[in-house]
């Protein structure tokens, strides 16, 4: 387990698990930003440090997501990953200067990516909204006008864009388009796809009600 650590007005997460970074605090930036970058540890103390993709150097990170989620899920791809040693790319909302990083909400950590030129690019760099699931494939995108959902062997629908509720830790988000409806759940929690060394920063559930028929699905969020 992840424990926290009270120290002159700040909170230091300490690893609990072997393989886990402990996340320490510095002088916090200000603003909320997309952050992405590889965090790794150089040295015996187990301090863990951000190299940002669009910044050469390094800087330390705080830990402020729910439940501490980056820490525990870089601590979860990096146990199955066959380089360990190396860096694991982090995407999350927060805040970040040359030298300090704060991470506030954990959007993913993929451990297959080796440098900043291979980034994954599933996700569209305008989506306000993304989530994603298997068993069926199904793909929800949300951006500032539109929303396209589309699932395996069916016709894709198309919505309106509309804001999420704003209950916490689950948000929901409606869409409807003649008689086509939609309802998007998300639980702000880890959201663990082993097979494809991605963690997400939630887990989405997707109603569709289309034809007069009803179909649930699950999946996971890196968008919310």
């Amino acid at each position: 387990m992840t424990a926290l650590l009270l120290h002159a007005g700040r909170v230091l997460v300490l690893a609990g698990a072997v393989g886990a970074p402990a996340v320490v605090a510095g002088a916090e930036p200000t603003g909320e930003q997309l952050v992405r970058g590889f965090v790794q540890t150089t040295d015996a103390s187990g301090v863990w440090t951000l190299r940002r993709c669009d910044e050469a150097s390094t800087a330390p990170v705080e830990d402020q997501t729910p439940g501490q989620a980056l820490t525990v899920a870089v601590a979860e791809i990096k146990r199955g990953m066959q380089e360990p040693r190396r860096g694991v790319f982090v995407e999350f909302q927060g805040a970040a200067t040359r030298n300090a990083a704060v991470a506030r909400r954990m959007w993913r950590v993929v451990g297959y990516v080796v440098d900043c030129t291979k980034l994954p690019e599933n996700i569209a760099a305008d989506a306000t909204f993304w989530a994603s699931g298997s068993d069926p494939v199904w793909r929800l995108v949300v951006r500032s006008k539109s929303a396209t959902f589309t699932r395996s062997g069916r016709e894709r629908l198309a919505f309106s864009a509309a804001s999420l509720t704003p209950q916490m830790p689950r948000r929901r988000y409606e869409a409807q388009a003649g008689t086509n409806q939609l309802t998007l759940e998300i639980d702000e929690e880890i959201c663990l796809d082993a097979m494809a060394e991605t963690a997400y920063g939630a887990r989405a559930t997707v109603t569709v009600r289309e034809k007069g028929k009803t179909q649930t699905l699950r999946g996971c969020a890196a968008r919310y």
